[in-house]
């Protein structure tokens, strides 16, 4: 009795899709507008620190530039040198800027106590942190990295592997893991081979998310002709681990409306009022006690996208044709008739 869809949203803005029901002889039954509100993404601020140069850093910024995501790096070459893109400091205000920090494990064991210290407390209060192992893992990075939840012990496991292909003419290259074994036990995995095999864990910490991430060469899909598997796999990455960026919404009626039937909006600020499909702006008339408090209903006169404004902030939502999605609207009254019917009057 249920069903789910799923699709790609190519920019921001309103769309109405079109629901079609077909039967066996692909005759259209019934066709539904369905409205879609896409919200462009705040771009994302990344910090890469290596220990060394590396490849994986390379193609990596180029996905960055390619998907819109700022990447800063510094690198590690040795004897006090650096090439960095820009300056790179561990203190609070420096790490709220950012909302994800991607370091290795030589890189980790060169930062200051206090810088620990700092970014621990940044993780705290959002920003996502993803360790990368690169090489072999000292007994005091074992030990940090334990505190932040992730037990990490050498391992027999074989190293060459392949992830999941797209299609049966993929054709992925056979890529390197690192050869450890990584536990936590609220850990949840961050992708995964094609025999299913975690590749990387990541885990909350307070309002952050901390990732581990043991995949040594993806770079390898890139030179393979496979640049979209691997900026595929590193923005699902990336979205998981960094800081939440999402904007609170107004709340709006989690059912469909229609023209000429009430609708309520709540939790609304005292200015409150609508933008009509028609770019008229109608005032909302709020309940200011009760349990209804801050609350106000709405009846559309026209169809189409409207918009809600409250305190500075703005809301599109669609409003269907009165004839439209007629059996959806019946459901809707016959639910509601007997929520009133099994309710106890006090």
């Amino acid at each position: 009795g249920h069903f789910s869809l799923t699709d790609m949203a190519r920019g921001p803005g309103n769309v109405l899709y079109q629901l079609r029901v077909l039967n066996t002889q692909k005759k259209i039954l019934e066709t539904l507008s369905f409205p879609v509100v896409t919200m462009a993404p705040e771009t994302l601020q990344i910090l890469s620190v290596s220990g060394g140069a590396n490849p994986e850093l390379k193609y990596l910024k180029r996905w960055a530039l390619d998907a819109g995501v700022n990447l800063q790096s510094s690198i590690a070459l040795g004897l006090g040198m650096q090439i960095q893109s820009a300056p790179v400091s561990f203190n609070a205000s420096r790490l709220r800027e950012l909302d994800l920090l991607i370091i290795d494990e030589r890189a980790w064991m060169a930062l200051s106590a206090s810088s620990k210290q700092a970014l621990r407390a940044a993780i705290a209060e959002g920003l996502g942190v993803l360790l990368r192992i690169t090489g072999p893992l000292s007994a005091n990075a074992r030990a940090e990295w334990r505190a932040l939840g992730f037990s990490i012990a050498e391992s027999e496991t074989v190293q060459m592997l392949r992830l999941a292909e797209p299609n049966q003419q993929s054709n992925l290259p056979e890529l390197n893991r690192q050869s450890i074994q990584v536990q936590a036990t609220d850990a949840v995995s961050l992708y995964t081979d094609n025999q299913g095999q975690a590749l990387g864990l990541w885990r909350a910490q307070q309002m952050g998310r901390v990732g581990v991430w043991w995949l040594s060469d993806s770079f390898h899909l890139v030179l393979a002709g496979h640049p979209n598997v691997d900026g595929e796999m590193w923005s699902q990455i990336i979205t998981t681990v960094a800081r939440a960026k999402q904007k609170p919404a107004l709340p709006l009626p989690k059912k469909s409306m229609w023209v000429n039937e009430r609708a309520v909006f709540c939790s609304l600020a005292n200015n409150a009022s609508i933008e009509t499909a028609q770019g008229q702006q109608q005032k909302l008339l709020l309940v200011t006690q009760g349990e209804n408090k801050n609350c106000a209903a709405y009846w559309p006169q026209q169809a189409g996208w409207h918009t809600l404004k409250s305190a500075e902030q703005s809301q599109p939502f669609y409003v269907r044709a009165k004839t439209e999605a007629l059996p959806l609207q019946q459901r809707y009254m016959q639910q509601a008739m007997m929520a009133l019917t099994t309710a106890q009057a006090p």
